[in-house]
């Protein structure tokens, strides 16, 4: 789907016939403030298309008639079993339309960033690393997590950034080439209201360093992140950690660390150190921390 897809811009009518409601209910809503519109030259009213599925998503609305959108949305409830079962299938098959619009239906019903992330993409991507390292399977793991990379990358289109909370930095600790984990972590951070800087994969500590606590003071960032999914010296990396979680500690800079890797450290307790095993965990910090 092209980028300013979500930037063309349909009429209340349009809209109304979307979601099955009149032209009057809507009219409410936007003297209210719950759904924003635009004005053309002439005074029309007009709907971003980014809007209309914002304020679906936000009001748990039924889609009636996806076409005035131009694209298909399917808010019509289905088992998580069978959600898993059809996502992994696309991703197995290299059917990266179809996963990417699985995934997209089930964020416009409201599931969260944090939520599809512990659930269809782990869930996934874990059985399918399970299978064996055949050419084959190999070819399929790698090309399933481009897939995903791609889904991400497109609903970051899609989260609203109504103001901005808190500035973050933050990537995969040096060693680690997986990308996905710290693009879900960004990901979850701007569904969040912050501003996400990801480093990316295999970023040496002392970049980390770079882009936080050796910064002038107001250029500083509120909150790194670290994730951690392969590790092979737990005792040194731990002892390093420690150290910049020190550091952290002392310029008031909130340090998240997590991945499934995580849970083999030993690290001294910091008042601004936390460990995470999933992403609904640290959104649950992040709801906390933006108070």
């Amino acid at each position: 789907m092209a980028k300013d897809t979500y930037s063309q811009t349909i009429s209340p009518k349009q809209f109304g016939q979307v979601i099955g409601m009149s032209e009057s209910s809507l009219k409410r809503w936007v003297d209210s403030g719950h759904l924003h519109v635009t004005r053309t030259v002439g005074g029309h009213r007009r709907i971003s298309i980014k809007e209309a599925l914002r304020f679906i998503r936000s009001r748990s609305l039924k889609v009636r008639d996806s076409s005035p959108l131009r694209m298909t949305v399917n808010t019509e409830s289905f088992s998580t079993d069978d959600c898993n079962s059809l996502f992994m299938h696309y991703l197995k098959k290299g059917m990266a339309e179809e996963a990417r619009q699985l995934i997209f239906n089930e964020f416009i019903k409201g599931a969260t960033l944090a939520e599809l992330g512990d659930g269809l993409f782990k869930t996934s991507l874990e059985i399918i690393s399970l299978e064996g390292n055949s050419a084959n399977n190999i070819l399929i793991e790698h090309r399933a997590t481009q897939i995903c990379i791609q889904i991400i990358n497109s609903l970051h289109e899609l989260i609203v950034e109504e103001k901005t909370l808190f500035q973050a930095v933050g990537g995969a600790i040096s060693g680690d080439v997986y990308a996905l984990p710290s693009m879900l972590v960004a990901a979850v951070l701007k569904e969040n209201h912050g501003a996400a800087i990801n480093l990316g994969p295999n970023t040496p500590l002392d970049v980390f360093r770079e882009a936080s606590v050796r910064l002038e003071q107001s250029k500083k960032p509120d909150l790194v992140w670290i994730s951690i999914s392969e590790l092979k010296n737990p005792r040194e990396l731990s002892e390093e950690l420690s150290r910049f979680a020190h550091e952290c500690d002392e310029d008031q800079i909130e340090l998240i660390i997590g991945g499934r890797a995580a849970g083999k450290l030993t690290l001294d307790h910091k008042t601004s150190l936390t460990l995470h095993a999933s992403l609904n965990s640290i959104s649950k910090q992040l709801i906390a921390f933006k108070k």
